[in-house]
């Protein structure tokens, strides 16, 4: 079985997006290594109390999945998996030295076996590259200023941070796509299993062909290429609506910019190469599975170089 690790498919602009906000003074301060160790074992306690562990007796295809996502991607630490009741399809993965991936049985009706694997290979992914800690502080953002609010002169300080924390978001979940594509070896999957969570319905889903949806990507390219070369007013309100959009509205790529990265990537050399297990080089002291999450960054920068 072909391995990748992260360096191999983490996508450009997580990495760059990555290092801006490691820059940010203040958010360096926080200690990762206590915080994200106290708040593990709070979520660890928080999902026996409130959610079901799946179990491998009991959820044996999932585990599977969760066990072919893990060895692809050299993850040496497998997640505990919870089933979740909530009404959203989600999965969601917490945690480094004992990761958790939690999965909402809305999830698990809407999506068929391959978009489910999709789906865990997808947070795995996240986990992979190292995002968790993050992920966590974005996920958990407004809770966060309301803290800081407490405190005078912070509250600017995590509205500063709140842009560059939430174009990191964005960007990473454009790694882990590229993971999930990796897992199963299917853009069209991949892409459905984005298409159905962004329709949220299962029935609808089968309206909807993938031929329209890349269409629908190729539409916001071609606007947004006419906006940002048009005259001064297109120009302007180009800029506002991406910061309005990317920057306040919301924290995950919009699906039509994942689909269409995810068809752009399944078609390119870098792809096809790590089919075949062709994987870029690295320096002889470099070696991934020896690195941290910042040493992994600066190898993958070299690469993309």
């Amino acid at each position: 079985m072909l391995t990748y690790p992260t360096y191999s498919y983490q996508h450009k602009k997580d990495i760059e997006s990555f290092i801006n906000i490691k820059s940010i003074s203040w958010m360096s301060l926080i200690s990762k290594r206590l915080m994200a160790e106290e708040l593990e074992k709070d979520f660890y306690l928080l999902n026996l109390m409130d959610n079901v562990l799946m179990t491998k007796e009991d959820f044996p295809t999932i585990h599977e999945y969760l066990d072919e996502a893990c060895e692809k991607l050299q993850l040496d630490v497998k997640p505990i998996l919870f089933l979740d009741t909530s009404a959203d399809p989600i999965t969601l993965c917490i945690g480094e030295k004992k990761p958790l991936l939690i999965i909402s049985t809305t999830m698990i009706e809407l999506l068929d076996a391959d978009e489910l694997k999709a789906a865990i290979a997808h947070e795995v992914g996240h986990l992979a590259c190292g995002h968790s800690f993050y992920k966590l502080l974005v996920e958990n953002f407004s809770g966060l200023t309301q803290v800081m609010g407490t405190v005078p002169g912070l509250t600017a300080l995590s509205f500063a941070a709140k842009i560059p924390l939430y174009d990191w978001f964005r960007n990473a979940d454009l790694s882990a796509d590229r993971a999930a594509l990796l897992v199963t070896q299917s853009p069209d999957v991949v892409i459905r299993m984005i298409g159905k969570l962004a329709g949220g319905s299962n029935k609808m889903f089968e309206t909807v062909s993938e031929e329209n949806l890349l269409k629908q990507s190729e539409e916001i390219e071609r606007v947004t290429e006419e906006m940002k070369s048009g005259g001064t007013m297109d120009k302007i309100t180009y800029m506002f609506s991406t910061a309005v959009m990317n920057s306040f509205m919301r924290q995950n790529p919009w699906p039509a910019i994942r689909i269409k990265e995810m068809r752009d990537w399944s078609q390119s050399d870098h792809y096809k190469n790590l089919c075949e297990g062709i994987l870029p080089e690295l320096d002889e002291e470099e070696e991934p599975e020896e690195e941290s999450t910042l040493d992994k960054i600066s190898s993958t920068l070299k690469f993309w170089k």
